[in-house]
């Protein structure tokens, strides 16, 4: 009698011991199967979203709550309005519109409650829930009081950046070009992540209005290990940019909205530097930059690709060091945070 102990070469995986009964010698084989030889369980890239609403609902009438908790269309919701005068409004992504949530109008003491929820806003009339990503803007008379409220829904949405993954390996400066509200800042916030937590590199985010850090000192958990530098006033966002690159070592610098003369300088001035630079502009496609003369320092050529009149987000991967070089790729992809 014989007893064997199998062993795989591959895995080092070791079968249980067996009994031989051997009438005469002879060579045996005994067959298992290899756990190298087995389709291995694949992780499941999937999609996370979390729109944090409850925060929001905190600042809107009470009897708006109910609707906006229940409507199957939640995860589509942009933004709800509120204007003196005027029915609560609800707006969503794509086909869905603009939905009225009651049948009176908005007062004074609604709007004068929210103002005092949510604080001081800042120059830019914009301002936040601590902890939350979510934007408040304020539309004022001229006499300085506010008489609209756009309060805009900011998610972490983690898992939606595969489109574009690969393009953050080469270390070259990428734009992406967007409409409002097609989902740039949101691109922004989980770029921010993995360029921290998953590519281990210095990353600060210059953000002027907190919507990619979300309000408050302490940064929101969906930028990861990035830092985040506040600005002061929009006008010096600019500034704030060449600070980060001289004071904080950075090896990705994070801007949203470039929008000014200065800013593009700067943008130009850090792709010099060797710093890979990720920010976002306005527009529906690159031409529209091309032809801005205040962002087209940005690029000086470029190759576009994808249907003229589309509605997409426009990712341009710009070649060479610096930002203002020949863009040698352009990808028009469609990213619907909602989805």
């Amino acid at each position: 009698m014989v007893v064997a102990a199998m062993a795989c070469s591959s895995c080092s995986t070791v079968a249980a011991p067996r009994k031989w009964k051997l009438k005469s010698p002879r060579l045996f084989t005994h067959k298992f199967k290899c756990c190298a030889t087995q389709p291995q369980p694949q992780p499941q890239c999937s999609i996370v979203h979390n729109d944090d609403l409850q925060a929001l609902l905190q600042l809107l009438p009470s009897d708006l709550h109910h609707n906006l908790l229940n409507q199957p269309n939640r995860p589509q919701l942009l933004e709800v309005i509120l204007d003196l005068g005027r029915f609560p409004e609800a707006r969503y992504l794509g086909k869905l519109g603009n939905q009225h949530l009651r049948n009176s109008e908005v007062t004074i003491k609604e709007l004068e409650y929210a103002e005092g929820a949510v604080g001081e806003f800042g120059k830019d009339n914009r301002a936040g829930i601590e902890g939350t990503l979510h934007r408040i803007s304020a539309i004022r008379s001229r006499n300085g009081s506010i008489v609209g409220l756009t309060c805009r829904i900011g998610r972490a949405v983690t898992g939606h950046i595969d489109m574009v993954y690969d393009l953050l390996q080469y270390g070259k400066s990428i734009l992406f070009v967007g409409r409002p509200g097609v989902g740039k800042t949101t691109v922004m916030r989980e770029i921010a992540r993995v360029m921290s937590d998953e590519f281990h590199k210095r990353v600060v985010i210059v953000d002027t209005s907190n919507e990619i850090g979300g309000d408050g000192n302490i940064p929101h958990a969906a930028i990861g290990g990035a830092r985040r530098m506040q600005v002061p006033k929009p006008s010096m966002q600019h500034s704030v940019m060449i600070e980060a690159v001289e004071n904080h070592m950075p090896e990705v610098i994070i801007v949203d909205e470039i929008g000014t003369e200065a800013e593009a300088h700067a943008c130009r001035s850090i792709a010099e530097r060797g710093i890979m630079l990720i920010g976002t502009a306005h527009g529906e496609k690159i031409e529209n930059v091309m032809k801005n003369p205040t962002l087209s320092d940005l690029s000086i050529c470029c190759l576009l690709q994808g249907q003229k009149d589309c509605k997409f987000l426009c990712v341009c991967a710009c070649g060479g060091d610096a930002i203002h070089k020949s863009i040698v790729a352009c990808l028009c992809i469609h990213i619907n945070v909602a989805n």
